[in-house]
This record gives C-alpha cells, sequence and structure tokens, in this order.
C-alpha cells in the first residue's frame, strides 16, 4: 500500500506595525480599481493574483494587502510552492479566508486534495 504525504502549512500572522505602515501608505492603483468585480462598501470581490476572492474591505492586513496588491504573502506562497507537489494533501488549518488554500489546489492539481479549517467564526461568517 503506498502512503500519501500530508503536509500541514501553519502559517501565525502577527500585527506588525512595519507591514501596518506599508499598507496604509500604498497608493491604490487603476489596476486594482479595475479588477473589482463586486463592492458593497463591507465585501469586495476582487481579481487576484490567486484568483476572484472575496474580502472584507474593513480588514486591515490580508484584505488590505489583496486589495492593493492582488495577493498576500507572495514569499510563503513561494515557499509553499517549493514543498507541495502534485498529488499531495494539505491541510490548510488556520486558512483565513483561503488565499493560501486557492494557491495549495493549483500545486496539488486534480489527483491531490486540500482541506481547509478556520476556526474563528467572524472570519467564515
Amino acid at each position: 500500500m503506498k502512503r500519501k504525504k500530508v503536509i500541514t502549512c501553519l502559517v501565525l500572522l502577527q500585527e506588525d506595525s512595519l507591514m501596518n505602515d506599508v499598507l496604509e501608505k500604498a497608493t491604490y492603483t487603476q489596476k486594482a480599481k479595475d479588477s473589482v468585480l463586486f463592492d458593497d462598501g463591507t465585501y469586495r470581490i476582487r481579481k487576484c493574483k490567486s484568483g476572484n476572492i472575496l474580502f472584507n474591505i474593513k480588514d486591515r492586513f490580508v484584505s488590505k494587502s489583496l486589495d492593493f496588491y492582488g495577493e498576500f504573502s507572495p514569499g510563503e506562497t513561494q515557499l509553499f510552492e517549493s514543498i507541495i507537489k502534485p498529488g499531495d494533501t494539505v491541510i490548510d488549518a488556520g486558512a483565513n479566508i483561503g488565499v493560501h488554500t486557492l494557491d495549495y489546489s493549483r500545486f496539488v492539481g486534480n489527483k491531490g486534495v486540500v482541506y481547509a479549517f478556520e476556526p474563528q467564526p467572524i472570519v467564515f461568517n
């Protein structure tokens, strides 16, 4: 019986004043405005690097990065891409709004599987 490799990716996001300062000073570009598919003043759907993502525009970190840059934490994404291979099983514990989850699904392909869990009700409600 062939054993499957299971990769667990856990990222802890801590408030970083430098990151916050950079995001606060970032300029909202025309490209970012053009990529908005839906906006009701609280939630926005935007074409991002990982795919179309729904987020709360009042979030100060993940959503703000998605809104300004169309991606979140590209360095982590590159690291995970070097580890996760087609056919792998990935458990995304603490998936937040699923930004990395979308990338993981692309990395594992049709023969792999990704399980994403977010324990904070305010995030997934």
